[in-house]
């Protein structure tokens, strides 16, 4: 039932649905071709897979979860040095160019990178260095931000970067069009990301060069405390030391060792403790995950007042001048209005969500760490340098010359020790340096043609379904204000009466004019059926008045056709024209209408005089005849009484045509004379009260109703034979009236 009731509703307003499809099927292509497309252009890069057997962290985390490490490296992508490095490649910044240029030499020298690789780099900067992309800040911000995104592929080892802009983003200049600048974009984006997570993290280079800096530095050193010593023994002619001082001098060596040690090491933590320092003042704690925004009320209070205000300052100019103190008054309460609003956002946050920032936990946890090495290496260089003093004192106890030489050995066996360090450290460097792929480097893998992101065939192809449901969203929300009568259900509900047959809807409605519809006929015999079945169990009782509450209800055409239908089924029947305020039964039948029922009513003619044969067999007609001045007043008296009776007395049935109801009294009147009432209720009329009122006066004089014929009905808003416009198609077009009666043979007999 309910599959029914939508299908009625859906077919009902089948053009609305159709115009809505084609009105946003036009949006939709208007839309599509007119707005800027959107290029995409991807480029792949990968991590380099750690070879070493060392148990680092990110070895773990690789074997045991590697989607974990992935999107630890992917998420790079929101620091500032991918940022710097990602707008600097695209607008040609010298330093981030020399910066990639001297570490692509390298590469290049090691045999660290493709050659092709190289080249295509290369060939990318000296485009931009002749023709840099420049941005302003709000072009900055939507590339960094909206336009990219860096996200690990699934299912694999592949960190996938996706460049989305529009094709006009670069402005109106012809020689930088969409696809060069998405392409560009992407390939900037991987080269981007490949260096800055190499700077981010570790050189080797870099290391590497400062080691032999030192490693020189601690040479020259031992070289210098080596000849001190062999000058001192010579001097003093001493050859060595006691076996007791040996010992002691050992054991002081070894101590100063790992006090230097354990300085170099707090160094270097609290190196890396400054720049997490300083990396962490630039990262926000949180980041904004999701936020929507909504009309500001307030604003909105202020933007309705100050326009109150305005159209009330406007009309008080046209009769008061400038300087009356009401004006003033006014124009400083909307100077007031102007300076609250302009205090006011025309949009406020209605709900923010935000989420721990990764990269901040990340840096914060590398301070933790650095900042425990550096307190527990300043410890232990605390301890060492308390127990060195007392170390040395223990020396005292020696010869002068025994002590000066303990002392100056201390120093080379130091020197030996930390130039041993430093040259080990020189070269596991080299070693790393050399790898032709480092564990945690980054490796370009290609960058794939700009396409477009969304096909146009494939958006109008969407807009399609999505038109549908909207224009069906339409139609059932018309039809829910919809308050028009158009089922059976509904006129019974409205006037409390069963519904005695059905018309529907046609151009051709009259069984008099023209061909009438298919099926029109058949209508009219289900209520003539009840009329013969009354008229076998009530004789004398043939006067039908046919009334309405609404204009244009079709009254008239249904009190012909009536008359029409119960010619044809073999009955003698009058049809009487008794609206005398707008008739139009002498126009349908093509009659003249200079006598009818007016001048019978005013005593001027009987019966016989103004009934007029018509073309169809069996059927009379009473014209209204002259309009008079005052038709109720004719309508009320005795002479309406005796002129029903006389029908009545010489025809089966007398059908009375009557005005609207609602509008005028005279179907009240004629209903308390003649009694049998049949309503006449039009189908797509909104109830307006008036039906339910003339119900309640025909009630008051005692009207008998023979039901409602329920007018100008859609074949889709019913169910059953009404509802199936085959049927109707089925059945041939009624036969026009025929059996014409001589105007000169009597139709009443005299």
């Amino acid at each position: 039932m309910e599959l029914w009731r939508y299908y009625r509703i859906l077919y009902r307003r089948k053009w609305v649905v159709l115009a809505g499809v084609l009105a946003c099927m036009l949006a939709a292509a208007a839309i599509v071709f007119y707005t800027p497309t959107t290029l995409e252009s991807v480029s792949y890069v990968r991590q380099v897979t750690p070879q070493t057997l060392g148990s680092t962290v990110l070895q773990e985390m690789q074997n045991f979860r590697p989607e974990l490490a992935q999107a630890s490296v992917a998420r790079h992508a929101a620091s500032s040095v991918f940022r710097a490095y990602y707008i600097g490649l695209l607008g040609n910044n010298e330093d981030y160019t020399r910066r990639v240029r001297e570490a692509l030499d390298r590469e290049a020298e090691q045999g660290a990178a493709l050659a092709e690789d190289v080249v295509a780099i290369k060939e990318f900067l000296d485009r931009r260095a002749a023709r840099p992309y420049i941005f302003d800040s709000n072009q900055r911000d939507k590339l960094l931000n909206d336009y990219t995104t860096v996200l690990p592929e699934r299912e694999s080892d592949l960190i996938r970067i996706v460049v989305k802009v529009p094709d006009n983003f670069v402005g109106s200049d012809p020689s930088r069009d969409g696809p060069e600048f998405a392409q560009a974009a992407a390939f900037a984006a991987a080269i981007a990301f490949k260096y800055s997570y190499k700077a981010k993290n570790y050189d080797p280079s870099e290391i590497r060069a400062y080691l032999e800096r030192k490693v020189q530095e601690a040479r020259a050193d031992l070289e210098a405390k080596r000849a001190a010593l062999e000058e001192y023994k010579k001097a003093r002619g001493i050859a060595d030391l006691t076996t007791a001082a040996q010992v002691k001098l050992a054991r002081l060596g070894d101590v100063d060792f790992q006090f230097r040690t354990a300085q170099v090491q707090a160094r270097e933590a609290a190196q890396r403790v400054r720049a997490a320092q300083n990396e962490l003042k630039t990262l926000p704690l949180t980041r904004e995950e999701q936020k929507t925004t909504g009309d500001n009320s307030l604003w909105i209070t202020l933007a309705t007042e100050l326009a109150r205000k305005e159209q009330e300052l406007a009309s008080m100019l046209t009769y008061r001048g400038e300087n009356h103190p009401e004006v003033q008054a006014l124009r400083k309460s909307i100077e007031d209005l102007k300076n609250a609003q302009a205090q006011e956002q025309r949009q406020r946050i209605v709900q923010k969500v935000e989420a721990v920032n990764p990269i901040h936990t990340q840096t914060l946890d590398r301070f933790v760490q650095a900042k425990v090495e550096s307190i527990a290496a300043n410890a232990r260089a605390s301890a060492l340098a308390g127990v060195i003093p007392q170390m040395k004192s223990e020396l005292n106890s020696f010869p002068q010359d025994e002590r000066e030489i303990a002392l100056r050995t201390v120093e080379v066996q130091t020197a030996e020790q930390t130039f041993s360090f430093l040259k080990n450290k020189l070269e596991e460097a080299r070693i790393r340096e050399n790898e032709p792929y480092r564990a945690g480097d980054i490796s370009i893998i290609g960058v794939i043609d700009p396409k477009p992101a969304t096909s146009r065939k494939l958006q109008l192809a969407l807009a399609l379904p999505l038109s549908l449901l909207l224009a069906f969203a339409v139609v059932l929300l018309l039809d829910y204000i919809d308050t028009t009568v158009r089922t059976p259900d509904q006129v019974e509900d409205l006037l409390g009466l069963p519904v005695v047959t059905m018309v529907p809807i046609s151009r051709s409605p009259s069984l008099v004019k023209g061909l009438p519809a298919p099926g029109l006929r058949e209508c009219y015999e289900m209520l003539t059926a009840e009329l013969w079945h009354l008229a076998s169990q009530d004789a004398g009782k043939g006067a039908i008045l046919v009334a309405g509450a609404a204009p244009r209800a079709g009254r008239s055409t249904t009190a012909s056709n009536l008359a029409v239908a119960l010619a044809g089924d073999g009955a003698r029947v009058i049809l009487v024209d008794a609206d005398l305020r707008n008739p139009t039964q002498h126009i349908l039948f093509g009659v003249d209408n200079s006598k009818g029922l007016a001048n019978v009513l005013s005593g001027g003619a009987a019966l016989e005089d103004v009934a007029v044969p018509t073309r169809v067999e069996g059927l009379l007609l009473v014209p209204s005849g002259p309009q008079p001045d005052n038709p109720i007043r004719l309508l009320r008296g005795e002479a309406m009484e005796r002129f029903v009776a006389d029908a009545v007395a010489v025809a089966d049935f007398v059908v009375f045509d009557s005005p609207a109801g609602a509008s005028f009294a005279d179907a009240t009147v004629l209903a308390g004379i003649i009694k049998r009432t049949l309503l006449v209720q039009s189908a797509g009329v909104a109830p307006s009260g008036a039906e339910a009122e003339f119900r309640m006066r025909l009630d008051q004089v005692g009207a008998e109703y023979l039901g409602v014929l329920f007018n100008r009905v859609r074949p889709e808003d019913v169910r059953g034979p009404l509802g199936g416009r085959s049927i109707y198609r089925s059945l041939p077009p009624s036969p026009p009236p025929s059996g014409t009666v001589s105007p000169t043979s009597p139709a009443i007999p005299g």
